[in-house]
């Protein structure tokens, strides 16, 4: 059977209204509403989530159980409309073309009430709220210390805003996952080098092939490698092991050199060995690849409003050449993948991806791996067993799929001090 089957672009509209209130009098000051346009790409994504849901049914590793990589995260359903945001953008719409939440963010909220003193997040109208047959009302109050600014657009989207003036958004990975095999057994960690995967269970290192998974060939290493850091190249194993990182060639299993040291390696290439000690702020290690001697140790910094700020991150990758470290969230910088100047001793984000949060990415140098376990569950710092790998494009790509919906208003709305702001959002199907 070989049959088409089209599906037809989602019935459904939505309307916006903002209001703008005297702080004191409740007075109504300012409104301007007008019918939002859905992003092409909320259709293609939704579709194909649907298609999988259809026709892959229980299936086992069918792929539907991609989620949006992050510890507890939303799906890609109820996560494409997770959050509102408010940006200073003028851009004509064009739901054909846009893929992203455009201009600076001036304010946002989700549908989780919130109760904190963020200069930019509002909070849900629970009471306001409510949801028929084919109608879906959500209600937004912003107080007088929040969202103060000229806002043109109101988005919804993808992405988690938790630094004012990024907009860079979160990828949608789950949907850009290429499932490539399942391994022969449980590894505790993985990595690829020299052509091939290689994994580890105690101190057995194991080749793997990288087109059929199967175990080409077994090694013993000195010590069972810790921290989920190890790389390998041109026949030597570089990894964190008894306190010590250790230098091991792999075929003839002698250990070559070892520092007494509590950093992490987690990239090589032909002349340093990339390592990390995982505190907060992370300090980061250069080696001489042929004896481990540490060339220089030192914090890499971002820019946060003109701010120097040190990173924190438990995972580094070499790919195409650079070096790229992934940022997780609860921190005064945007989480998502930086690339690295190490010399300079700077970063710059090239993608905020906010889902990305926890997990243990790793390259061969030219393609991006992800490593999980057989119920889907992608590997962080706590879930260290892998059975299954997926691939996917490019992590540091600087476009991303976070908008779902927007509306530019037909005048832009200046909210102060003085003004508390209610945003009603409609959504009707048919």
């Amino acid at each position: 059977m070989n049959d088409n089957m089209a599906l037809e672009p989602l019935g459904v509209k939505g309307h916006v209204r903002v209001e703008l209130h005297d702080a004191e009098t409740g007075e109504l000051t300012d409104v301007q509403e007008g019918d939002n346009f859905i992003s092409n790409v909320m259709y293609t994504l939704i579709m194909k989530q649907v298609q999988k849901i259809l026709f892959a049914g229980n299936i086992p590793n069918n792929g539907i159980g991609f989620p949006i990589i992050n510890s507890g995260s939303y799906g890609v359903f109820d996560g494409m409309f997770r959050n509102l945001v408010l940006t200073d953008s003028t851009l004509a719409e064009s739901p054909t073309t846009e893929t992203n939440i455009p201009g600076n963010m001036v304010g946002w909220a989700n549908k989780v009430p919130y109760v904190g003193t963020s200069a930019y997040q509002g909070t849900i109208n629970q009471i306001e709220s409510f949801a028929t047959e084919n109608l879906v009302h959500w209600s937004f109050d912003f107080a007088t210390s929040v969202a103060n600014g000229t806002i043109n657009s109101v988005c919804w989207g993808f992405v988690y805003p938790e630094v004012a003036g990024y907009m860079l958004g979160s990828k949608l990975i789950s949907q850009q996952l290429t499932y490539l095999g399942r391994c022969a057994r449980t590894y505790s960690f993985v990595c690829a080098g020299d052509g091939f995967f290689w994994g580890t269970v105690g101190t057995a290192l194991y080749k793997i092939d990288p087109v059929s998974y199967a175990e080409i060939a077994t090694y013993t290493l000195a010590f069972a490698p810790g921290a989920y850091s190890m790389c390998v190249n041109n026949g030597f194993i570089y990894y964190y092991g008894n306190s010590y990182v250790r230098k091991q060639n792999i075929l003839l299993g002698t250990v070559v050199t070892s520092v007494n040291s509590s950093c992490y390696p987690y990239a090589v290439d032909a002349t340093y060995v990339y390592c990390i000690y995982p505190t907060s702020p992370s300090y980061f290690y250069r080696l001489k690849v042929s004896d481990l001697t540490q060339v220089d140790a030192k914090y890499i910094t971002i820019n946060v409003a003109g701010v120097p700020t040190n990173l924190y991150t438990y995972c580094m990758y070499m790919r195409g050449g650079n070096l790229y470290v992934m940022c997780y969230t609860g921190y005064s910088y945007p989480a998502g993948i930086y690339l690295v100047n190490y010399v300079a001793g700077t970063a710059t984000l090239v993608n905020g991806s906010n889902f990305l949060n926890d997990v243990k990415i790793f390259s061969d140098g030219t393609t991006l791996f992800l490593p999980y376990t057989e119920n889907n569950n992608f590997n962080n710092v706590g879930n260290t067993s892998t059975t299954m790998l997926a691939s996917f494009p490019n992590a540091e790509a600087t476009v991303s799929y976070n908008l779902m919906a927007r509306k530019l208003l037909p005048s832009p709305i200046t909210k102060t001090s003085a003004k508390t702001m209610k945003i009603i959002y409609e959504f009707t199907f048919s």
